[in-house]
């Protein structure tokens, strides 16, 4: 399983998905957005890009965690 270092308080859950042999971490794609924004790193938007090149768009084995977009959440 991989977590994501530097965004345990976007970290969620856990889950199994049916295309996996094991289980994953499940993260909040706002929450790691807010994070990221948080520490100077960039604006919102800069996040998003960086969220979705270095992030969602990345294969880091079985255990590559998966990115929610929870319902609901404030944008």
């Amino acid at each position: 399983m991989v977590l994501l270092e530097g965004y345990e308080d976007a970290l969620i859950g856990f889950t199994t998905p049916p295309d996996r042999d094991g289980r994953v971490a499940v993260y909040d794609y706002t929450k790691i957005a807010e994070i990221i924004v948080n520490n100077g790193e960039g604006t919102l938007s800069d996040a998003m890009d960086y969220i979705d090149y270095n992030i969602s768009n990345a294969w880091m084995g079985e255990g590559t965690p998966l990115l929610v977009d929870v319902c609901g959440a404030e944008e």
